[in-house]
């Protein structure tokens, strides 16, 4: 269902965006507003950016590929949630995971409870792997 809304968003914004280039090309071919072309090309360019970072709160069909620190999760039936925080920027991954992923995914739930961060790596096929995250060295004193 997501693939289908996100196909929908480019695939109308891109029909739009041509509507408003080719409209105002042919403006500014009539007239001395050359200057409205690259105006437009960065007006819908935000547009299109504020867009796709708006509808990003929709989960990734698939586990995170690369180290993610563990923020919650969630069983759903033989589907799994993952919260996790990348880059300072919270992600939601959607999964079927092996027992040792459900395992790893409950003991960073109970690390977490006691005040710990805890980073994971969940790569397909690959035992699971947890890292606690050390204060010191995420953010070190200058």
């Amino acid at each position: 269902m997501v693939d289908i809304i996100l196909t929908t968003f480019v695939v109308s914004g891109v029909l739009l965006a041509l509507i408003a280039f080719h409209s105002c090309w042919m403006l500014a071919g009539r007239s001395k507003l050359t200057w409205l072309y690259p105006v437009m090309v960065i007006i819908v360019t935000v547009v299109a950016i504020n867009g796709v970072i708006e509808i990003q709160g929709y989960p990734v069909d698939g586990r995170p590929e690369v180290k993610v620190e563990y923020v919650g999760h969630a069983l759903d039936g033989d589907l799994a949630i993952l919260i996790a925080k990348y880059k300072g920027e919270i992600r939601t991954y959607k999964f079927k995971p092996t027992q040792e992923e459900k395992d790893a995914m409950e003991a960073s739930g109970d690390q977490q409870a006691k005040g710990k961060k805890i980073r994971l790596t969940l790569d397909e096929g690959a035992k699971p792997e947890m890292e606690l995250i050390r204060m010191d060295r995420e953010s070190p004193k200058e």
